[in-house]
């Protein structure tokens, strides 16, 4: 896809997700202005602690009903004025069909997976209803039966049991996504509140930079 499209794909007040090029964190943030091939995104805190430079790449996620958009730019201008602000320049744009019944977050949090006998520390990197997709440093066969115990920011935790459905590398990591088939109703509603105070998030960040 072109990226000079990118303004009319994406409007102000459009959620997004925003790392620095093959790191494995995402913050989540809007998208306050578009012109032509650059997108101007609010300097939060998230932003101000990822030790950012013009010239740095950057890597953005854009989701609508029907598509995932993977989105390649650099920095071009850091403003720190009465609203501080970053201009990112695209230069790739990758468009995704969306299979997804279940919206997924992204999200950052630890968690135990569990295989038979084994345990294992992995890191989630999106989350929803119907699944979760995780960071580990050890290989699990594609079709696996597992259980996983999320911890949350408030430090209670989602318990279920699922199925590995796709395994990738990702550096020296593995990344995999899994199919929850198991959860009992006390740890879906947990889930569901987590999720919830999530959307809010994003309403709140529109309320203070937009």
């Amino acid at each position: 896809m072109n990226s000079a499209c990118i303004s009319k794909l994406i409007i102000p007040g459009a959620l997004i997700s925003f790392r620095i090029f093959n790191q494995t964190v995402w913050s989540l943030n809007i998208v306050s202005q578009c012109s032509g091939d650059t997108l101007n995104i609010p300097l939060t805190n998230d932003l101000m602690k990822a030790c950012l430079f013009t010239n740095t790449n950057v890597e953005i996620k854009y989701k609508n009903e029907y598509f995932e958009y993977n989105i390649k730019g650099v920095i071009s201008k850091i403003e720190l004025s009465a609203s501080p602000y970053i201009n990112v320049k695209i230069d790739h744009v990758a468009a995704n069909l969306n299979h997804r019944v279940f919206p997924r977050l992204d999200v950052c949090l630890p968690a135990t997976l569990t295989n038979g006998n084994e345990s294992y520390y992995c890191s989630t990197s999106n989350l929803s209803l119907g699944g979760v997709a995780f960071l580990m440093d050890r290989e699990i066969p594609v079709n696996t039966c597992c259980e996983i115990n999320i911890l949350l920011e408030d430090s209670s935790s989602v318990y279920a049991k699922g199925e590995i459905l796709r395994m990738s590398r990702e550096d020296s990591l593995y990344k995999y996504s899994m199919m929850f088939n198991f959860m009992e109703e006390e740890n879906s509603n947990r889930l569901y509140s987590y999720l919830l105070s999530l959307e809010d998030s994003y309403s709140s960040l529109r309320n203070k930079y937009l």
